[in-house]
């Protein structure tokens, strides 16, 4: 058949598929990406600058990892460095703060909340990726920030959990989950009843709040491990979820002593329409009394003032309205409720 007569518009042409190239390994990969709105904080405040790509990009022989904001392949906006301080703040509402290399201020803002805390995972990962293995400290990134009070040492927690091996700079092999359980696993922050990093870790967390927990052999299981589970000298890696907290009795008297009412002391000077309250300033005016009737006195006109100002004297002090013949009882017990825990 001849095929000269064919419209060209209605004639499909595959696409030319990409040459197979072998991998640069000094070229930094892409280990997580996504689509963000960025605000950059100038004279004071955060100024919108569109939708940019967000990278983090890592070489792992060189234990180089960096955050880049992107309009293209080959327009960059800035960049950066990502070591063990890195700090990667995630805020309420899918909000994420860092400073760049210039020490520059960004705001970025997850649409998705998934791709965010992929990000967040990897970041963490390539924290400890720079320590290699001489990692000794714990590390920690938030995921998702909960709601009210934060865990202090003392305070009971319920919480759902995730533990991996940290093998090869990557998240490896689940050794335990409760994920699918009904029940949560119930601990006292700080009693030493878990392994260290746990007692540091879940710290400053909040219910319902999600944190990625890096820990050190020093910090976990040491040398000893977990037989059929985690070996010598293991670095751990946990995603943990607050789900219940019971804070310790010490935070809840605290608590319910900041909130009580304040009551404000009345003046001691305060006067009614120009006439002294006091009883100072009453004590004053009577004796200015006393003294004009000892002068009226000595003319022989002032005993009878005399007696009505000292019979006024006797009465200072007493109850000026009637008090009934039945004695009043006074309830010296007062009640109060303080809440024992907080349920979710």
């Amino acid at each position: 058949m001849n095929d000269s007569g064919k419209n060209p518009t209605l004639t499909y042409t595959a696409p030319k598929q990409p040459k197979k190239s072998t991998k640069n390994p000094d070229a930094h990969q892409v280990l997580a990406t996504a689509v963000v709105d960025c605000q950059k904080h100038v004279s004071g405040k955060y100024v919108p600058q569109g939708k940019l790509g967000c990278a983090l990009l890592g070489l792992h022989s060189t234990r180089d990892y960096k955050i880049l904001l992107y309009v293209s392949n080959n327009k960059h906006v800035t960049t950066a460095r990502v070591d063990s301080t890195f700090k990667f703040t995630v805020q309420a509402n899918n909000y994420v703060s860092f400073y760049d290399d210039q020490r520059q201020a960004w705001s970025l803002y997850f649409a998705n909340p998934d791709e965010l805390v992929k990000l967040a995972k990897e970041m963490t990962v390539c924290k400890a990726n720079t320590v290699g293995p001489a990692l000794s400290q714990l590390i920690q990134q938030d995921l998702l920030l909960g709601e009210g009070q934060t865990i202090e040492k003392g305070d009971s927690v319920e919480v759902k959990y995730t533990g991996a091996l940290l093998e090869n700079g990557t998240i490896g092999k689940v050794f335990d989950s409760n994920t699918s359980s009904d029940k949560s696993f119930r601990f006292k922050v700080g009693r030493g009843k878990v392994i260290k990093g746990w007692d540091e870790g879940t710290v400053g967390m909040s219910r319902g709040g999600k944190r990625v927990l890096i820990i050190p052999s020093s910090l976990g299981y040491g040398t000893q491990g977990a037989p059929g589970k985690i070996p010598s000298n293991a670095t751990l890696v946990f995603e943990v979820e607050v789900r219940k907290i019971k804070f310790s009795k010490e935070r809840e008297v605290e608590q319910t002593s900041t909130t009580l009412p304040k009551v404000d002391t009345p003046p001691t000077d305060r006067k009614r329409d120009g006439v002294s309250e006091t009883v100072r300033e009453r004590t004053q005016s009577i004796e200015e009394s006393l003294h004009s009737v000892e002068g009226e006195g000595d003319n022989g006109g002032g005993g009878s003032n005399r007696s009505d100002i000292l019979s006024r004297i006797s009465k200072m002090g007493q109850p000026m309205l009637p008090m009934s013949s039945g004695s009043m009882t006074i309830n010296e017990q007062t009640e109060s409720t303080v809440a024992s825990n907080v349920q979710p």
